[in-house]
């Protein structure tokens, strides 16, 4: 039985209008599966001049059908019982007259996963999520309307699209939401007491304040007009005394160190000279980014206020210990004293160990309860002489009475770490804990307050960073600082000499079992340390300044293996990893030019490969470089896509011909998780702008089967090859590379 027909208000068509076999594109049918939620009428609202008959069992539409015309769409609402709706659409599709019916499956996303490799066989198929955004839908109904009614071939059919409308209006839905969050967020902000400004992680550039802040920055500058959001960069605004405490604080966060950070500062740049009090902190989101966000509180006057201002921000509200810019005080009087007397003084920085992960596991109160009882610890091992303080986050600092030898202090620091490093009970767990040292010695290391805190705070870095327990700024530079010296002079050499080697992964066609081409990968085996990673003596090359002759190197050599290949009837195509820098370089397309031809190859035999990270960070470059590259007909590759924050829309700038899905998504391909609706939805979008994707980090034979239903198209990983030399890569190639998956032996 119908349970609804909706006419459009244009006069209907009358049978003779069609052969009974023929479809009548007038006509939209409906139908929701068992135990589902009935199709809606609006869903369809954009299709003037239909009509529109909603059935409530498969057995009345199927029935319909048989009676004819065939309507020139069938919707299939799905739910649980996904069985019964595959048997509809084969029976539906066994009759003739029905062959080339356009059918549109509705459903959750979720399901509609489920239910897509069971039917990835039928031509003239889409599907869509509607709760995601009815406006897709609607256009989607009218396309599929307003096209040819003819069969469709399975590699043309509109299934590619599938997972793109859930995907899309979810973010679109997602920032329309995002974007009525942000305004009242802003009104609120407005209505705040003091002012606040928002700087934005990389380049520190100011993206929003709110409106006394704005005003306040116009009024220092004298602008007439007070602008959205002005030009202004966060290391400008802070004073000089506070420039070493945000220096440090920067580099813990691009290292890795903390995911968080708070400031106080004393000064600003942009104010009177009595100053502002002012907070600064960096606060991350879910996704690992985050912003600057700097709180300034009424200004300093002159007189018994400033007292009291400077004495509420002096000390560390949670451990009751002098704060960072008291300790700086107090360290620049100790200078002074010394200087005056001839004498000297030590001080440390204290750097808690893996403290995240205490935040992580315990939360931000388990956090504060073990900073709180670090800092007890700190006071009970030294004497009243010594100066103990918080610095900031898991940093804290004593300084040392004049007139003690370095010996002395030496024997204190290890008293100290003794009494701090051990275990703790926090919210009834055991937590041990261990630290990074860092020490400076007046006037050795510095005659400041300022300088001294800050190699201190650089001597604990490398202490915390390489496990060393504690180090002195001195033997920090004068050994330390020698042995990386020495390895990048050894880099260097090994590069002009030969010493680096390549080696080579092969990517497969998954569909066929081609070998299709290979990534070159840089080794470095040292005389004296032995087997070197990539990913170290790559970043040692970045900072030194040798990134370029290693590039280069690399691309001759593998283009040289590539000839020999190409010479024996193997025409592989050899991918070569960029860098950000390397994409400033002014020769580097005559470069690549000069080296093809030195080979005799073509341009298609060369590839690049580029993080989508670099790319970001200079994506202006990055569009014309690759442009001009491709215009000669060398393709680009962006390499572990996922873990930075390209967007399609660059994609599409790019002129990319494939992108490489990095391993951290493909590892957990068949666990439970989000990866698999992540991979199928970046796998939809790349097909649909013409985009081949390579699955990185395939390890075994199930995640293997699953990129084939999901139609990924290239392979590479373990379970075809680990990378080899280019002799032991041929003799796979005579075997055959996939051999050992089932059923094959290519």
């Amino acid at each position: 039985m119908q349970s609804e027909l909706t006419v459009s208000p244009l006069s209907l068509p009358t049978e003779k209008d069609d052969a009974p076999g023929e479809a009548h594109s007038r006509l939209i049918y409906a139908v929701g599966a068992p135990n589902c939620a009935r199709p809606s009428a609006h869903w369809f609202s954009s299709s003037p001049g239909h009509t529109l008959t909603i059935f409530t069992d498969f057995v009345d539409c199927q029935q319909a059908l048989a009676r004819r015309p065939v309507p020139g769409l069938l919707a299939i609402v799905a739910g649980a019982e996904i069985d019964r709706v595959v048997d509809f659409v084969y029976q539906v599709r066994s009759d003739l007259a029905l062959a080339t019916m356009p059918l549109l499956i509705l459903a959750e996303e979720v399901r509609l996963l489920e239910i897509m490799p069971l039917l990835h066989d039928v031509a003239g198929l889409d599907f869509a999520a509607p709760a995601s955004s009815p406006e897709l839908l609607q256009a989607r109904v009218a396309r599929l309307l307003n096209a040819p009614n003819v069969g469709v071939s399975r590699d043309a059919s509109p299934v590619r699209l599938q997972v793109v409308d859930s995907v899309v209006s979810r973010l679109i839905n997602s920032r329309r939401r995002s974007e009525r969050q942000l305004d009242r967020l802003k009104r609120l902000l407005d209505l705040f007491g003091g002012e606040l400004l928002m700087f934005e992680p990389d380049g520190l550039k100011l993206v929003y304040g709110n409106q006394r802040a704005i005003r306040d920055v116009a009024e220092q500058r004298s602008e007439a007009a007070q602008p959205a959001v002005p030009e202004l960069v966060l290391t400008d605004l802070v004073a000089q005394q506070d420039q070493p405490a945000l220096t440090t604080g920067l580099g813990r966060l691009r290292f890795g160190r903390e995911d968080s950070l708070t400031i106080d500062i004393l000064g600003l740049n942009e104010k009177e000279p009595g100053g502002q009090l002012a907070r600064l902190r960096y606060l991350p989101d879910r996704s690992g980014d985050g912003l600057f966000v700097l709180h300034i509180e009424e200004p300093l006057t002159i007189g018994g206020q400033i007292a009291q201002q400077v004495s509420s921000v002096s000390y560390d509200t949670l451990t009751g210990l002098p704060g960072r810019a008291l300790f700086l005080g107090r360290v620049s009087e100790a200078a002074a004293r010394a200087k005056a007397n001839s004498d000297a003084f030590s001080l440390m920085v204290l750097d808690i160990d893996q403290f995240r992960e205490v935040n992580d596991s315990l939360g931000y109160a388990g956090g504060d309860e073990l900073l709180r009882l670090v800092a007890e610890a700190l006071q009970t091992a030294v004497g009243p002489e010594e100066t103990v303080a918080r610095l900031g986050d898991d940093d804290f600092a004593v300084l040392f009475p004049q007139s003690e030898s370095p010996e002395t202090v030496r024997l204190k620091i290890a008293s100290i770490a003794r009494v701090v490093c051990t275990q703790y009970a926090v919210q009834g767990r055991q937590v041990d804990i261990g630290a990074g040292i860092g020490v400076a010695h007046y006037p050795a290391d510095g005659k400041d307050g300022i300088t001294l805190v800050s190699r201190a705070e650089a001597a604990s870095l490398h202490a915390k960073r390489d496990g060393l327990g504690v180090v002195e700024y001195k033997q920090r530079l004068d050994v330390l600082g020698h042995d990386q010296l020495a390895l990048k002079s050894d880099l260097r050499q090994a590069i002009i000499t030969g010493e680096l080697f390549l080696h080579y992964q092969p990517k497969v066609n998954i569909r066929d079992h081609r070998c299709v081409g290979v990534e070159a990968l840089a080794r470095w085996e040292h005389p004296q340390h032995g087997f070197i990673p990539p990913d170290q003596f790559i970043l040692l090359a970045e900072r030194a300044g040798l990134i370029k002759i290693l590039t280069r190197r690399v691309i001759t050599e593998a283009l040289e293996q590539a000839a020999r290949w190409h010479q024996g009837g193997n025409p592989l195509r050899v991918a070569v990893n960029l860098s950000a820098r390397n994409l400033h370089e002014p020769d580097l397309v005559a470069f690549v030019k000069r080296q093809l031809q030195r080979h005799s190859l073509p341009p298609g035999a060369l590839q690049f490969e580029i993080t989508e990270s670099d790319i970001m960070a200079d994506p202006d470059t990055a569009i014309a470089v690759i442009e001009e590259l491709h215009r000669f007909g060398i393709e680009f590759a962006v390499d572990d896509f996922g873990t930075g924050y390209s967007s399609l829309a660059y994609l599409k700038k790019l002129q990319v011909s494939e992108l490489k899905i990095d391993k951290s998504f493909i590892n957990q391909l068949n666990a439970a998780g989000d990866d698999l609706v992540i991979v199928h939805s970046t796998i939809t979008m790349a097909h649909q702008l013409g985009i081949r994707v390579v699955a990185e980090g395939v390890e075994n034979e199930e995640i293997w089967d699953l990129l084939d239903v999901l139609e990924c198209d290239i392979a590479q990983g373990y379970v075809i090859s680990r990378p080899a030399s280019a002799r032991d890569l041929e003799t796979r190639f005579n075997v055959g590379l996939t051999r050992n998956l089932a059923g094959f032996s290519c």
